[in-house]
């Protein structure tokens, strides 16, 4: 599938779904794609907004290691799903999904302090090709081929 985004906030940025496999839950957020960035990652403070618990005793805890310095995260289950910018929504107000990762694992950091997450390599390696032009542009265009 092809899909072309139109970027948020003057940033490679889209509006991406976040899906529980466990329950199907859906949850919309928006996400930098950050060809650097290894693994797919979210601020910690968003783990409960996805159903999550940072807390829970089965929730993998470490330190990792970010260009800031080492980090504390929690890995829950989660996958990425991708939204067709022209119909996002269906009437029942659930989110459209075009394509599902395969990944479904990403890491929620305690000091990752923004409202949105980041699409890793881990999930754009099941793309085919990501492509970024107009990044002078207020909205820059992202081409995405799955």
């Amino acid at each position: 599938m092809n899909f072309t985004y139109h970027g948020l906030e003057h940033k490679p940025m889209i509006i991406a779904a976040v899906v529980d496999p466990n329950t199907g839950e859906q949850f919309g957020c928006k996400m930098i794609l950050d060809t650097g960035c290894h693994k797919t990652s979210f601020p910690a403070i968003l783990a409960s907004r996805f159903g999550h618990n940072n807390d829970h005793p089965d929730v993998v805890k470490g330190i990792g290691c970010t260009l800031g310095g080492d980090c504390h995260f929690y890995t829950h289950t989660v996958k990425i799903g991708l939204l067709d910018e022209s119909e996002p929504v269906a009437e029942d107000g659930k989110a459209i999904i075009r394509w599902l990762s395969k990944s479904d694992s990403a890491d929620f950091i305690a000091e990752f302090k923004s409202e949105y997450g980041i699409i890793g390599r881990d999930i754009m390696r099941e793309w085919k090709s990501v492509e970024f032009s107009d990044m002078d542009k207020p909205r820059p265009k992202i081409q995405i081929v799955t």
